[in-house]
């Protein structure tokens, strides 16, 4: 027996900037609110990931989505995001100034 705990589909984004993730919906409270640790964890981590700009959802259009299809399958001890993170920049916190991501 195989145990998972985190299933991570990566992708680039073109418009929206910084990282920030999109995860499923649960209806146990108490499972919905570890599933938020994670990100909580990243945007605490890692200055150009946005917690603001994660979004919980269920929408019937990302259901052929990895984080969809692969939480469908999974126990509930299994969390599985989408991490998109911008093709050319990020802000920090409290600026309006778009800082590129570079090879360095």
């Amino acid at each position: 027996k195989t145990i998972l705990e985190f299933y991570i589909d990566i992708h680039a984004h073109s418009t929206m900037m910084n990282g920030f993730m999109y995860g499923n919906v649960f209806e146990e409270e108490e499972r919905f609110q570890r599933q938020v640790i994670f990100p909580k964890l990243l945007c605490q981590n890692a200055e150009d990931f946005s917690f603001s700009r994660t979004s919980f959802n269920r929408d019937t259009v990302k259901a052929g989505t990895g984080r969809r299809f692969i939480g469908g399958l999974l126990d509930d001890s299994s969390y599985c995001y989408t991490l998109e993170v911008s093709f050319y920049s990020y802000m920090m916190g409290g600026t309006s100034a778009a800082i590129p991501y570079t090879e360095e």
